[in-house]
């Protein structure tokens, strides 16, 4: 008979006798928590194909730095460490050749010019997500997160401008324009949508016919992620957008019935998917436009520059936030607003859409679309 006190099991009984000690239980390293948490975001279809590529290229970079850890052993100067390398090393260094094949300390060796205060905050809030998630599951015994709190200030970073008046005047009045000869639809929509709606560029490449609806009486872009292929943003990015009326003069509700005549099922047929959405080409494209247009601005005048120029516009215009918010798709600052409002009620939209307004000397230069032609076809 066993006694209390026994140091061993009963011969041959299986059991673990009272003074003997249990096996310790391994930590789990980073990698399996990247694992994890990559099981956790594609169940919960939380990542786009894009997105998971990001987060694992953040996630390996940051353990080429710190080393593949137990959980409990990554603290304070881990993430110190990750930080100070960080704003040594260049962005996008795993495109470059010059970077390929390299270790980090060769790169940092090679004084690179350093990536974007924006993008190592980003890096750090995709790190901070991964702690969150670990903390929240027993199964990792984290109580803290060294990564938490550690943005960069980006009061010196350069943010993205709106266009002023002369920039716009050069964009619209450039030879395309001028000629009414474009080699793609994109090239004479685009700008024009734009600065009409305050749409992010990949919002306005992924539009199918189908998103254009006539709402109450109202035509209206109705952006969201039904269809193949289609993202957006966040949750708030789902939204109905009222069509201006100087897109309606210009054409585009013409425009989208003569594709549908066609048999065409989106507004940019030509552009195809990329793991970057449908919007890589004419971000291209664009670049060198408005440099061909003299707005050399790399960083802070781009495509998103549009999307800027109508925000502050109506800002300006004193129109409150909670009434840009929904169009843009930014989330409501008020709770009664993120309750309360009517999301399918375009007629509530329409006069915050109208009140921006392009100045008179820039839409001079805009053609209607029955007056240009396209060369390479619709």
């Amino acid at each position: 008979m066993d006694r209390i006190g026994d140091s061993g099991a009963a011969s041959g009984s299986g059991r673990v006798g009272v003074g003997a000690l249990a096996p310790k239980k391994a930590i789990p390293l980073f990698s399996e928590l990247i694992e994890d948490y990559k099981r956790d975001r594609l169940a919960a279809n939380k990542w786009t194909p894009k997105t998971q590529d990001e987060n694992l290229a953040v996630y390996k970079l940051c353990i080429d730095i710190i080393g593949n850890l137990p959980l409990n052993e990554i603290g304070e100067d881990h993430a110190l460490t990750y930080v100070e390398t960080l704003k040594k090393l260049p962005a996008n260094m795993n495109k470059m050749p010059a970077y390929r094949g390299k270790t980090i300390s060769e790169i940092i060796a090679l004084n690179p010019p350093p990536m974007a205060t924006r993008t190592i905050n980003k890096s750090l809030e995709r790190i901070s997500s991964l702690f969150k998630f670990a903390i929240s599951k027993p199964k990792y015994g984290l109580q803290y997160n060294p990564f938490s709190g550690r943005s960069l200030d980006e009061s010196d970073a350069q943010p993205r401008l709106p266009f002023t008046v002369d920039e716009l005047i050069r964009l619209f009045g450039a030879a395309e324009h001028a000629k009414r000869r474009y080699r793609t639809a994109y090239s004479y929509w685009l700008p024009l949508m734009g600065l009409l709606t305050g749409a992010r560029l990949n919002e306005l490449c992924q539009l199918h016919l189908s998103d254009f609806e006539i709402v109450g009486g109202i035509y209206c872009i109705n952006i969201r992620d039904d269809e193949e292929g289609q993202r957006v943003k966040n949750k708030n990015a789902r939204r109905l957008v009222p069509i201006h009326d100087k897109l309606i003069e210009a054409g585009l509700v013409r425009y989208v019935e003569r594709l549908r005549a066609q048999g065409y099922d989106r507004l940019f047929p030509t552009l195809e998917l990329t793991e970057d959405g449908y919007g890589k080409l004419p971000s291209r494209w664009f670049g060198r436009f408005k440099e061909r247009c003299g707005i050399m601005e790399k960083h802070t005048k781009v495509f998103h520059s549009f999307r800027h120029t109508f925000i502050s516009t109506l800002l300006n215009n004193d129109v409150p936030e909670t009434a840009i918010a929904p169009i843009v798709g930014h989330e409501g600052m008020l709770v009664t607003s993120q309750v309360y409002w009517n999301v399918r009620d375009p007629a509530k939209r329409k006069p915050t859409v109208e009140r921006f307004q392009p100045p008179p000397e820039v839409w001079q230069l805009v053609p209607k679309v029955e007056d240009i032609e396209i060369t390479e076809g619709w």
